[in-house]
């Protein structure tokens, strides 16, 4: 009996903590690692789940990449800021292949970037340019920036956030 009061008792610090320090740990596997100069410390890793709690979104907008009219379902970018406390600077986007481009955070909020993880209904394997792509709403925006097709950067694993 003590030994399972035991495991209960160190289980609901390990929560407490967790809670106190404002996020737990993934319980998957991670998908994204944030790094760079960050309130929550020099590097913040998500999984699937924990990006779905920061918040959901889906849009349906064209693609450069792909024919006709696209859904996308994932994380709007500004509320991975919000939730970081992030409100200017850049984030220098890489992709699995290394592939990596700046992109301007006021993106995020101008133009509704989306850091999707669905495409379709359907989650996205790194074979289908998963598990993350970020999709700007080209069908919504007029004014889109012309280095938005550039900054569309699939199987994304990492951002890195400067001031």
């Amino acid at each position: 009996m003590f030994r399972n009061l035991n495991f209960a008792l160190l289980s609901f610090a390990f929560v407490i903590a967790a809670v106190g320090e404002g996020r737990a740990e993934p319980q998957g596997a991670t998908i994204l690692t944030v790094t760079g100069d960050l309130s929550h410390g020099e590097e913040v890793t998500f999984d699937r789940d924990q990006l779905k709690e920061i918040g959901w979104e889906t849009i349906t907008t064209e693609s450069p990449f792909l024919e006709g009219e696209q859904t996308f379902t994932g994380t709007p970018m500004s509320a991975l800021l919000r939730y970081l406390d992030i409100e200017t600077g850049t984030f220098v986007a890489f992709a699995l292949n290394d592939y990596s481009i700046e992109i301007p955070l006021s993106d995020a909020r101008k133009y509704q970037v989306l850091l999707a993880l669905e495409h379709n209904g359907q989650a996205m394997r790194i074979r289908d340019r998963g598990p993350i792509w970020i999709i700007y709403p080209t069908t919504k925006s007029d004014s889109l920036d012309v280095n938005a097709e550039r900054r569309m950067v699939w199987q994304l694993k990492q951002l890195d956030y400067t001031r």
